[in-house]
Parts: C-alpha cells; structure tokens; sequence
C-alpha cells in the first residue's frame, strides 16, 4: 500500500501527517522547536 507524507515546517513546530491514498489519516505528529541562546558569541 502507498502513503502520502505531508510534511509542515513552520515557526511554531515541525509537523507530519501520514495519509493513505484514498486519503484517510493514519499517523500524525508535532515536535515543537526547542529554545536555545548562542549569547556571547
């Protein structure tokens, strides 16, 4: 079976969606940007 794999890269998280081709969802995911500082450099 194919998949469709949307993905979405955005500033308030990274996320991906798994889809089968009649379009039914079958797994979704959101990770959220950690924050970090480079001060002093």
């Amino acid at each position: 079976m194919k998949h469709i794999l949307a993905h979405d890269l955005g500033t308030s998280g990274n996320k991906a969606t798994l889809y089968t081709q009649e379009g039914a969802q079958k797994a979704s995911a959101t990770r959220k940007p950690s924050a970090h500082s480079e001060k002093g450099k």
